[in-house]
């Protein structure tokens, strides 16, 4: 997946479907961000406002730290979202 990313053009010749593993990924992105908002309800309950939802405030501090880490790291993005939080 990095080699695609980073060379969309050299993982194609080398014989890998760019778009096919780049949809594949989006989707399991997608199923795994649903799962854990599924598994936040019955914890801290369900909120239509996004805003003032433990659910929507959790996304957003994720993106924040993801942002900041650069979408790069993970262990950055842990130590962002921890600083985050003492924020």
């Amino acid at each position: 997946m990095r080699g695609a990313a980073q060379n969309a053009d050299r993982a194609s010749e080398l014989g890998v479907n760019v778009r096919s593993l780049s949809t594949i990924v989006w989707a399991i992105a997608g199923v795994l961000a649903g799962l854990s908002a599924a598994l936040q309800i019955p914890i801290f309950g369900y909120s239509t406002s996004v805003a003032t939802s433990t659910v929507g405030i959790s996304l957003l501090i994720a993106l924040t730290a993801g942002v900041i880490a650069g979408m790069d790291s993970l262990p950055l993005t842990v130590a962002a979202s921890i600083g985050i939080q003492f924020v």
